[in-house]
């Protein structure tokens, strides 16, 4: 249950975060100290809000769900009502997260000279010190219950899947041609660790997905990491965690959140990330694989157009799909260990069933629609945005399965 108090009397508040925060981030994430905020919205709520009448009251509730300290600070004059969300994102040597949205969000907005469908949140202010960012909260409801299905409880109001999935194809074509940081990117196996040797996944990859399919894994595991080493796409800008999850659909917009990343990185790797999580639904029967293909065709051509995928696109996605899979396969596989022991087996088969089938389709090159020869499509759009975002021409080298 939310708390609920008065602006004059915010003392004392501070809430401790589970003990499942990213133990690689600095330890102060630990915790986000909630009077310092209310104070700070006290002072600052009808500059932020000025609708807002003078005094008004501030209840808290702690968002379940999200990886780092996230709360929602509602500020209320009895007649008018208004969200804030406090994010204390992770600290880590390579990326100050909070940071790095503070910017992202900002430049993103700035960037839309003229209203549209798509946003990031509207930030309030980084508060120096505590790292800590408060955003206005987007109304609206999560893309990945309206992918879901009907059944999933949602905002009333949200529009319909399809035009949101569209508008999200939108936001990130959009995101991808501003101008990324200067830093260096890096190689992009740096971007996805389950690419790197250092692990040792085949035994519980088998005992889920069956020892034919993990040997086909293993064997495009092991050959992929020389060709990513060389060749990864457009590098760019890039979101890093582009899934339906962080996604708000309202009733004519749609927000995008948590963009954390500033260094330039492989941009493919976000369209993948999007295009795998439905298609595991689909391949455990919660939704057709008609309308898998459908929310994929409508998504990649708000992104690319109405231009079938070149050769070298297509190989890049189906790459960058099977890294999300897998990266969310091991996911999946932890959280169902934490489960009570007689819930276990039924899980995994879930687990079997859905990441198999979906793995299966990639394999095959059946889950992306129709692909171009011409290789020159892929050329002249990676040219365009590199272009724009004043970035050197990068070889490509197609992969083959």
């Amino acid at each position: 249950m939310a708390a609920s108090i008065a602006t004059s009397r915010a003392t004392d508040l501070s809430f401790i975060a589970p003990s499942s925060e990213p133990a690689s981030g600095d330890s102060s994430n630990d915790q986000i100290n909630a009077a310092a905020i209310v104070e700070h919205l006290r002072k600052h709520g009808s500059q932020y809000f000025p609708s807002l009448k003078p005094r008004f009251s501030i209840s808290i509730e702690r968002i379940r769900g999200s990886t780092n300290p996230v709360f929602r600070f509602v500020l209320s004059d009895g007649k008018k009502s208004f969200g804030v969300f406090a994010k204390r994102p992770a600290v880590y040597p390579e990326n100050n997260e909070a940071l790095s949205e503070y910017q992202n969000y900002t430049d993103f907005n700035l960037s839309r000279s003229e209203p549209c469908g798509f946003q990031c949140p509207q930030v309030l202010t980084l508060m120096s010190g505590s790292e800590v960012l408060l955003t206005e909260e987007a109304e609206g409801s999560s893309l990945l219950k309206l992918i879901r299905g009907p059944s999933a409880v949602r905002h009333p109001r949200s529009m319909d899947c399809l035009t949101a999935v569209e508008l999200s194809a939108k936001w990130l074509a959009a995101f991808h041609q501003l101008a990324a940081s200067t830093e260096e990117p890096g190689e992009v196996t740096d971007h996805i660790p389950l690419l790197n040797g250092a692990r040792e996944l085949d035994d519980w990859l088998a005992g889920i997905l069956g020892r034919e399919l993990a040997q086909s894994l293993n064997h495009w595991r092991h050959s992929v990491i020389g060709i990513w080493r060389n060749s990864a796409g457009p590098i760019g800008r890039w979101h890093g965690d582009f899934g339906a999850g962080n996604v708000v659909v309202g009733v004519d917009k749609v927000t995008v959140l948590d963009a954390a990343f500033r260094s330039p990185g492989p941009q493919l790797a976000d369209l993948a990330e999007f295009l795998t999580y439905p298609l595991v639904l689909s391949c455990a029967g919660i939704k057709s694989p008609a309308g898998y293909r459908k929310i994929a065709a409508t998504f990649l051509e708000g992104y690319f157009g109405k231009a079938e995928l070149a050769y070298v696109e297509r190989s890049l996605l189906q790459d960058f799909s099977l890294c999300s899979l897998w990266r969310s396969l091991e996911r999946h596989r932890r959280a169902v260990r934490t489960l009570p022991k007689p819930i276990r087996p039924f899980a995994f088969c879930y687990l079997k069933i859905a990441y198999g089938g979906a793995f299966r389709s990639v394999l095959a090159g059946t889950s992306l629609p129709t692909t171009s020869k011409d290789s020159e499509i892929a050329c002249v759009r990676r040219q365009q945005r590199q272009t724009h975002q004043g970035l050197a021409n990068l070889h490509v080298t197609p992969s083959a399965h």
